[in-house]
């Protein structure tokens, strides 16, 4: 089966699904109504859409309409193959068709080439023709692009639109001058197979994935040349001659070690596109990528022995050790803002973090809460869970499920722990879940104790009871242990 063969079959499969679901909700006495363009109603202030939204099924009459997606999550994949389109070439990974990402490298891009694709294809007006079951051959769904792994990423849900309103997409890229395309993204096993078969292997020591990820990343279209700086350090010369970025391997190897060796390749995979994001970044980030992250002091003092390497990064103390910072998301990555930028955009230093901040509150998925002893687990899988404690509102929530003053603790950036103070466990129960993530986790920020009093967080000292008569007897000084500074980044 060739790409376009491919791409045919999931087209025909995902509108057989389609139809399938609408002539059932048809049969049970539902009435529905396909592919209906909605303006979606968007709180003051907060960015809308490039256009109205396709809802793929309404059900119900006007008064009580009643929505229904037919929508799947964005599949990485395998290369299925590769198309043609001029002389640009189009890698095809597995896809999802309501769900696709297509990704386009090109310095300079003139969007408004697009245009005409779009006015056709998704046809907002409504006066396209539809078939027996109210289907419209229609696009669903083009996001607005975003810089992403060196080139530009659209998130596009085709709906029924047929193959050829794909094919016209791309040559309307090719014709803006595109040189490389990617419809879906790759799970890694486009890798090479001697690549492949090392990062299956039960033991990945760090020395063999340091050459694995230096041969991936010298063959990067954007890279001049790399070294190895040192066992954990990749410095990569970007071309044509845009210095030099660093590339630090610590949090990676720790995450491969508790990843399933089937699963390897694909983080590998994302690891890269977010290292291409850093090494061609884009010229000026739109403020709605701007977001808030947790990081404690050894993390700044570890940025500050990097020397001129690093400007200094935006950021304001939090409370004890623990400090925000202001970053900008991509979908592969971070990457930290500097004290410069803030002007940039016309913003005091206050006013970047406010944004930051507020921008994370507007987006941010809805904790997923768990019990382990006396804690509360909050987690959302988008890297900002330690900034769940800047969410004034969420914290009342929280601080009413619990007993005595909220205490938290964010070992790391993928997890935030709660617990009330009236419980004499909770201090405990945090200090043993902040060492566990320790000692086998990645991207650290801290283990310090917090305490919310009056809607601020201040460290949280415990009662200190008079030392048995042993310690004086024999006392015991313990040496405080170091930790690799990557284990912070």
């Amino acid at each position: 089966m060739d790409a376009k063969e491919y791409l045919q079959q999931v087209r025909d499969s995902y509108v057989d699904r389609y139809r399938t679901i609408l002539r059932s909700k048809r049969e049970e006495g539902s009435d529905c109504t396909a592919e209906v363009w909605v303006e979606p109603n968007v709180p003051a202030g907060q960015p809308r859409p490039p256009h109205p939204l396709c809802v793929d099924i309404m059900v119900g009459d006007d008064e009580k309409p009643g929505m229904v997606m037919i929508a799947g999550d964005a599949i990485d994949g395998g290369l299925m193959g590769i198309l043609t389109i001029g002389q640009m070439p189009v890698k095809v990974y597995a896809i999802a068709w309501e769900a696709m990402p297509v990704w386009i490298r090109h310095p300079d891009p003139d969007w408004t080439a697009l245009q005409a694709w779009r006015k056709k294809w998704m046809n907002v007006d409504g006066s396209a023709p539809s078939d027996e079951d109210g289907l419209g051959g229609l696009v669903h769904y083009m996001g607005s692009p975003v810089a992403e792994g060196g080139g530009h990423l659209y998130e596009m849900d085709f709906g029924s639109a047929p193959v050829d309103a794909l094919m016209e997409l791309l040559d309307a890229i090719a014709g803006m001058g595109a040189s490389e395309v990617e419809i879906g993204r790759s799970d890694g096993s486009d890798f090479p197979a001697d690549i492949q078969a090392e990062l299956k292997q039960p033991e990945l020591p760090m020395d063999r994935l340091m050459q694995v990820t230096a041969r991936l990343l010298s063959q990067l279209p954007e890279v001049e040349r790399i070294e190895i700086a040192s066992p954990e350090q990749i410095n990569v010369h970007a071309k044509p001659d845009r210095g030099v970025q660093q590339v630090y391997l610590g949090n990676l190897h720790r995450l491969l070690q508790r990843t399933g060796v089937e699963a390897r390749a694909k983080e590998l995979a994302r690891y890269l596109r977010g290292q291409r994001e850093s090494i061609i970044p884009d010229r000026a980030p739109d403020l709605s990528h701007l977001r808030i992250a947790i990081k404690d002091d050894r993390f700044l003092e570890n940025i500050r022995q990097l020397g001129p390497k690093m400007k200094p990064l935006l950021k304001q103390n939090l409370a004890a050790d623990l400090c925000m910072v202001c970053v900008w998301d991509a979908p592969n990555g971070m990457r930290f803002a500097d004290e410069t930028e803030a002007e940039l955009y016309g913003f005091s230093p206050a006013q970047m973090l406010e944004r930051a901040r507020q921008n994370f509150l507007d987006c941010r998925p809805e904790p997923e809460l768990s019990t382990h002893d006396s804690l509360l687990v909050a987690r959302t899988g988008d890297c900002y869970d330690a900034a769940l404690i800047l969410d004034d509102r969420w914290c009342d929530e929280m601080a009413a499920r619990v007993k005595g003053a909220l205490l938290a603790c964010v070992p790391s950036r993928n997890i935030c722990l709660l617990g009330g103070a009236s419980n004499s466990r909770t201090p405990g129960d945090l200090r043993k879940a902040a060492r566990r993530i320790e000692s086998g986790g990645d991207h650290l920020i801290s283990s310090t104790i917090l305490i919310r009093r009056d809607g601020r967080w201040e460290r949280f000292e415990e009662p200190v009871s008079p030392p048995p008569l042993s310690a004086h007897l024999s006392p015991v000084t313990a040496a405080p242990m170091k930790r690799p500074w990557w284990k912070f980044w």
